[in-house]
């Protein structure tokens, strides 16, 4: 299986991004404290494929981790699934992963990709040439994005335009 089949998001300091309770750790298994093998959200430790599981990530991810469960998995939905306990393989480098979904096909992808601080400026460039709204709405508040592009886009979509574009289309 690739590193991209089983990753999980956590917190900068390597909590889980729901509770901020539970620590993952390179080589360290962690084990989920309120087991439920029926297969829906909660109940367990989430992981999935790469462009899903940051589809299902609560917050803003700070790390990603390389992971192997130990024992039943559960299918929650296509490419995500939870068990009780995980085992952390290895950290992967966040902003290259967050650099390849950065050119994946779903808008959905980008917006996420988009709204994390650790896309980088010239990522973030790229991701306003799609021609999405909801893209460039995400770039235009990242603080990552180069003043240039900020510019620029401020120009072509000011405030009150940006303002207009919401409560048109009203939360993305």
């Amino acid at each position: 299986m690739s590193e991209l089949e089983n990753v999980k998001f956590t917190e900068r300091d390597g909590t889980d991004l729901y509770s901020n309770t539970i620590k993952y750790e390179v080589g360290e298994i962690t084990t989920a404290p309120d087991w439920d093998p029926k297969p829906y959200c909660g109940g367990g430790l989430h992981f999935g494929e790469i462009r899903v599981a940051i589809l299902h990530t609560l917050g803003t991810p700070g790390r990603v981790f390389e992971v192997q469960a130990i024992g039943e998995v559960v299918e929650i939905s296509p490419g995500l699934r939870k068990t009780r306990k995980l085992r952390v393989v290895k950290e992967l480098n966040l902003p290259e992963l967050l650099s390849k979904l950065a050119k994946d096909k779903n808008l959905d992808v980008r917006v996420k990709v988009a709204k994390n601080p650790n896309t980088s400026p010239e990522d973030l460039t790229e991701l306003t040439k799609d021609g999405y709204w909801a893209t460039t709405d995400a770039v235009m508040d990242n603080p990552n994005t180069d003043p240039k592009t900020r510019t620029k886009l401020n120009n072509r979509y000011p405030p009150h335009y940006r303002d207009l574009i919401k409560r048109d289309i009203g939360a993305y």
